[in-house]
């Protein structure tokens, strides 16, 4: 966990991370491998064992895992107050462009038609059917992880959005009882000592985060309680949020489905985090304020437990039960984003033999020539406007 070099200011650390947000296309993954080569092979800021454990905590916890991996590495490199400078610079583009996007979009579709709304639905399509594919991959390694994506779509399909926490908390507890064999076999690493100070500070934040769930989910409906629950329970990387923002957001009647999908094929196109949809979302139901709200509510919880966490893990890592837990929440977050797909994404990305031969494209134009997230959604945006 040693740095190489001396340790930035955290002015020098925002502005690092800003010009990642400006730069970093991609998704969660392709996050990461920025902040590899820029913290650990160019500015040698983080060494390679202190990102490896950071990757790993990130990825273990609900939440937006590049994201969490900044707070973390700003945490290290300065504080509070690179943590703060990270999470400010690497979010403010892409959040800044989403609002644009929520105030736009009706004038957009008032002049130019709807046709490019219906292709950026059909990129969205495209984008969820290859994420979940790659999170199975990723969350779904043995058969019984297989099995519980599986029974977990099923589930998902048979009691919508009302069944979504359900589904997580019993994934959680059979993964407690029962963990995958190659995680409960698996030889921990031996940890490390864990300060009073820490253990306090960890402690304190992720009761935070706990209590903050409570409350949001006794508070009244509104999109900042909605988006919080959200980035609580979310596991499995941006992607697998939709549904739960999709069971909330369209599910009560806020945002049309239309409108829904349109955001999150928008958000797709932009550099840094895509849990910035959480601006478009509350700034289509309250303007500038509620969407700066809706979107720090959607990645507090993610903040609180990587904070906390973090300097635990060392230790927390050796625990098979805990492992397993999350271990089989990934992989039941994959079969809600599986359902979310077959009953929301799919039927509108296919709605018409126009979004369908979009889709279709997107979706080789992703697997087959490998091109590039953003450029497949202005590609095929283009493509809904001309036929629209």
């Amino acid at each position: 966990m040693s740095v190489t070099m001396e340790r930035p200011g955290w002015i020098e650390v925002g502005r690092t991370f800003l010009t990642l947000g400006l730069t970093s296309f991609g998704g969660p993954l392709a996050h990461l491998g920025y902040f590899h080569r820029e913290f650990v092979e160019r500015r040698r800021w983080i060494s390679p064992e202190a990102f490896a454990e950071i990757v790993a905590v990130s990825q273990a916890l609900p939440g937006p895992s590049s994201s969490q991996a900044g707070l973390a590495i700003g945490w290290r490199l300065a504080g509070w107050r690179g943590a703060l400078a990270a999470f400010i610079g690497f979010t403010t583009p892409s959040a800044i462009l989403m609002l644009l996007f929520a105030f736009a979009a009706p004038w957009l579709a008032g002049v130019l038609g709807g046709g490019w709304l219906g292709g950026l639905k059909a990129a969205a399509g495209a984008i969820v059917l290859v994420a979940v594919v790659q999170m199975a991959r990723q969350t779904a390694p043995d058969m019984q992880r297989v099995l519980v994506l599986i029974v977990a779509a099923f589930a998902a399909l048979g009691y919508g959005a009302a069944g979504q926490l359900w589904i997580l908390s019993v994934a959680l507890v059979m993964g407690a009882v029962v963990p995958p064999v190659s995680i409960a076999t698996a030889r921990p690493d031996v940890a490390g000592a864990v300060s009073r100070g820490d253990l306090l500070l960890g402690a304190g934040l992720i009761i935070a985060a706990i209590g903050l769930l409570a409350l949001a989910v006794m508070a009244p409906p509104s999109p900042p309680a909605s988006a919080y629950g959200a980035g609580a329970l979310v596991f499995g990387g941006g992607h697998a949020v939709l549904p739960l923002l999709e069971g909330e957001f369209v599910g009560r009647g806020w945002v049309e489905r239309e409108a829904f999908l349109a955001g999150y094929g928008a958000a797709q196109a932009l550099p840094g985090p895509l849990f910035a949809f959480g601006a478009y979302l509350g700034a289509t139901q309250g303007g500038l304020g509620m969407g700066v709200l809706t979107l720090l509510a959607i990645f507090l919880p993610g903040a609180l437990l990587i904070l906390g966490l973090e300097p635990l893990w060392p230790r927390l890592r050796r625990r098979a039960r805990l492992r397993g837990a999350l271990a089989l929440a990934g992989a039941a977050a994959t079969g809600l984003l599986l359902a979310a797909f077959l009953n929301t994404v799919a039927p509108e990305a296919l709605s018409t033999p126009a979004t369908s031969l979009i889709a279709l494209g997107a979706l080789l134009m992703l697997t087959v020539f490998k091109l590039p997230t953003p450029l497949v959604v202005a590609v095929a945006a283009l493509a809904g406007l001309v036929t629209g």
